[in-house]
């Protein structure tokens, strides 16, 4: 039997902030910790890393901001937050900034053993499984999440838009893995 209490691990958490005016692509330009080129997407886009950034924020010209690669919902504000400081601070944006909203977060959580996917992809509604194209098993979950499940017992859950979420969702799967034998 499948532990359900197993925690799932975050490792992607995409987040979005407006700052409600336009940013100065040449300023923006000349930020040391910012990538922008004009020939990259058209010159509508720019990004910004910094060294205590896990992930980057893309800074489009409309003032709308995208941070990805944080591992929690905090560091991902946080990284959202820097980015608007270093665009203020450098003349390339004013004005406020809208409330971070998070879009998306993808975690890992460790069944503990093997899971027979080939034998109870059939038992579970909704279940998606052919070998042939890909090696996991596809499942809805709560809310917005989806589950790659595989043999090995690795789970990927994606789509999640909060922590409590992800846990339900989580909580739920590996539930459903052992209601159908797993």
């Amino acid at each position: 039997m499948l532990d359900p209490r197993k925690r799932p691990r975050v490792v992607n958490v995409v987040s979005t902030a407006d700052l409600g005016r336009r940013v100065g692509a040449k300023k923006m330009a000349a930020m040391p910790c910012c990538m922008y080129d004009e020939a990259v997407y058209g010159g509508r886009c720019g990004y910004i890393k910094t060294p205590g950034m896990r992930g980057r924020v893309t800074v489009f010209l409309s003032g709308k901001m995208i941070s990805v690669g944080a591992s929690s919902v905090r560091a991902s504000f946080a990284q959202l937050h820097e980015a608007r400081l270093h665009l203020f601070r450098n003349g390339a944006a004013a004005g406020g900034c809208t409330r971070p909203v998070v879009r998306n977060m993808v975690a890992t959580v460790d069944a503990g053993r093997t899971v027979p996917i080939d034998r109870i992809s059939s038992r579970i509604p909704g279940a998606v499984y052919d070998p042939g194209s890909f090696p996991g098993m596809i499942l809805k979950g709560l809310g917005s999440c989806s589950f790659l499940v595989f043999a090995s017992g690795k789970v990927v859950i994606a789509g999640a838009r909060s922590p409590g979420e992800l846990y339900r969702s989580s909580f739920d799967l590996l539930a459903r893995l052992n209601g159908a034998g797993a």
